[in-house]
Order: C-alpha cells, then sequence, then structure tokens
C-alpha cells in the first residue's frame, strides 16, 4: 500500500524509528499514532476555547511575536497557560508581572545561573531549567511531555538568562533564548545524545534580503546533529542560487548526484566557514563550510567570479560535531558546532572569566 508524506505548514516532518529518512513518509502506525492524539488534541483545545466563549476576533500580522526581557534581581517569574490538557509557558517575566488572564505564575530564583534547558513539543515550550545534575536538566515545573507532539530540547551551558529573547505566538511561548547567543538556537529531539562535557554554539548567521525583517522563526530551528567520531563521509546539498548549504547527512552510501560528498580517513576536528554570495544576483544569501583533510581544506570553494566570499572564514578548532536545522525556504539553513572547549563557541558572547558572576 502506498504511503503519503504527512506535511504541516508545506513542510515534511520526521519523528521516530518508523520514518524513512530518505523518501521522507510516515508509516501507517505513526499515522494512527500522532494524527489520532493531535485530533485529540484539537478537539480539546476547541472544547476549551467554545467553553471559555473565546474568539478570534483579530488575525495577528505576524504568526510569531519577540520581546527582550532584562532582568533586574534574581527573580523571574513563569506563568503557564493549560491549552487542550498540556501545560505550557505563556511567558517569562520580572516580578512584576502578572501575567494574563487564565495563567498561573510560579517565581523562581536563579542564583546566578548561567544553565538554560527548555522543553519543547515544537509548538510551545513545555518546561525550563536553569540547572542541571547528571542525569540532566533540573525541570522546574515537572509538566508530562506531549503525547501529540515529540519532545525537543535546547540546554545552553554559557546563557545569560538575566538577558533573554522571548518569542511567543498569542498563548505561548515558542522559544526563549539568551541574548547573548547570536544565531538561531538549536531544538534536538529528546533524548538528547550529545557528549555531556560538550559546548553547543548557536547557528553562524548569515543575513539574507528576505530575512531583514527580524524574523522570530529564524532565532530557533529543530536540529539534527551529526558526531564526528562515527563520520566517514558527509554529504550536503549546495545551492549557490538559493541559500547555500540546504541539507547535510552523514555516511549516506547512495546520495543523490547532485549533492557535495566529502570522505574522511579520520575523524575531523577543525572546520571553516563562509558566508558568499552568487554575483549574478548580488545578494548575499549562501553559505558555505570547510573541512581540514590531509592538510588540505575540503570541499573546494564555489567557482570564482560567480560566487565570490563575503565574510569568513571564521576558523572553529576542537570540534566534536555540526548540527543543522530545518527552516522556512526565506531563511538559510542553520548550521552550527559542538565544540570541546568553552572558547571555541563563535556565536556565544562569553563573560571574560568564569569566575565573574552572571549578574543582571
Amino acid at each position: 500500500m502506498a504511503q503519503n508524506p504527512i506535511l504541516h505548514g508545506g513542510r515534511t516532518f520526521s519523528y521516530s524509528k518508523d520514518y524513512h529518512p530518505k523518501f521522507k513518509v510516515w508509516s501507517s502506525s505513526m499515522v494512527f499514532e500522532y494524527g489520532l492524539r493531535r485530533l485529540l488534541f484539537v478537539i480539546k483545545v476547541a472544547s476549551q476555547v467554545a467553553a471559555r466563549h473565546e474568539g478570534l476576533n483579530t488575525i495577528p500580522e505576524r504568526r510569531l511575536t519577540q520581546e527582550k526581557l532584562f532582568l533586574k534581581d534574581d527573580i523571574l517569574r513563569i506563568h503557564q497557560i493549560n491549552i487542550g490538557g498540556q501545560i505550557y509557558i505563556s511567558d517569562i517575566s520580572d516580578t512584576t508581572d502578572t501575567g494574563q488572564s487564565g495563567t498561573k505564575s510560579q517565581d523562581y530564583k536563579l542564583g546566578g545561573s548561567d544553565y538554560l534547558a527548555v522543553k519543547s513539543d515544537g509548538i510551545g515550550i513545555t518546561d525550563i531549567a536553569f540547572r542541571a545534575t547528571g542525569a540532566g536538566p533540573e525541570w522546574i515545573l515537572g509538566s508530562y511531555s506531549s503525547r501529540q507532539f515529540p519532545t525537543q530540547i535546547s540546554v545552553i551551558r554559557c546563557a545569560d538568562v538575566y538577558r533573554l529573547r522571548i518569542i511567543r505566538d498569542t498563548l505561548k511561548c515558542r522559544a526563549i533564548i539568551p541574548l547573548n547567543r547570536t544565531g538561531a538556537e538549536p531544538y534536538f529531539q529528546s533524548p538528547l545524545t550529545l557528549p555531556q562535557d560538550s559546548w553547543i554554539d548557536s547557528s553562524f548567521s548569515v543575513e539574507t534580503e528576505l530575512n531583514k525583517d527580524d524574523d522570530p522563526f529564524a532565532y530557533f530551528a529543530r536540529a539534527t546533529y551529526i558526531p564526528f567520531d562515527t563520520m566517514k563521509k558527509l554529504t550536503f546539498d549546495i545551492d549557490p542560487g538559493r541559500l547555500g548549504i540546504n541539507e547535510l547527512t552523514a555516511n549516506d552510501p547512495s546520495p543523490p548526484e547532485r549533492y557535495t560528498s566529502i570522505c574522511f580517513e579520520d575523524p575531523p576536528t577543525k572546520l571553516r566557514f563562509f558566508v558568499c554570495a552568487p554575483r549574478m544576483f548580488g545578494v548575499d544569501v549562501p553559505n558555505f563550510t570547510q573541512f581540514i583533510i590531509n592538510g588540505q581544506w575540503q570541499p573546494p570553494l564555489p567557482h570564482q567570479p560567480t560566487v565570490f566570499v563575503l565574510r569568513g572564514p571564521i576558523l572553529v578548532e576542537h570540534v566534536r560535531g555540526i548540527w543543522w536545522g530545518e527552516q522556512f525556504p526565506s531563511i538559510p539553513t542553520p548550521i552550527g558546532v559542538v565544540v570541546s572547549k568553552r572558547e571555541e563557541l563563535k556565536n556565544t558572547v562569553l563573560k571574560h572569566s568564569d569566575s565573574e558572576p552572571a549578574a543582571p
């Protein structure tokens, strides 16, 4: 029986072991499992809205909005809302904000924390942590994970938690990002399998003519991690006429002919990142990544003068892996690194010393 892709917002999503990454299809068991759960979730939300006699009087100009929070003391307030039986974080504020109607609040003392973990189900933030143990983040709300949507987690070990970018829809938070991160924040599918002693960086920043309006969607992405310790071949699709690198895969035995592949005898530990532009368009849209192999940087840069370098190279050493995120067509594919040394974080503004307090 033929199987068709499940689309959401015009994009194909993948979530479990039944998913075949090459053909991007869902099995019949996945359609039943997730489709039924999501249908029940929508019914609960509709009943909840109807019971409150709430209606959408106006259509927002943008699907998401963003605000910046600058805390002046050591306590923040977490506002929570129940939507369809699932608890979401509605907002994060200082203690003077009472929150919107239908929410409840909980205060939390940061205690000089520089750690931030955020749990999402893809449509909203379900929990947050400012401390961690060997077992993982110490979630504050302890709310159960959404069953109708897979869990995604963002973990930042050097976060300025007193200065936050809060991205929301009309009811709940979609992303919470420290302002000392300069690129897109990766949300990895749970459970997070990255080495605990590693440092996850935000993406390299690539501004384009299409996303200069400060699109909130450009600040976070559902990410795929590629570890270097098991990588023998890296394949990526380079489209200089569109938005540069579109997708990366590791150890693909039969990639499409148009893809670029590079092979490694030993795991790479260095890479360089460039921002390039096709001269025929005059717009700085593509990105480009090189790796050092046998003393040479590979793959070679796109042929000049058709393409020229606008920014770079940005050299990163002590690399343990690379991540890339799915984005809308108007936003370049975010690409970031995971490194073994804190000093190699290129897209995170660090404090001058570890002993310096994370004051507001």
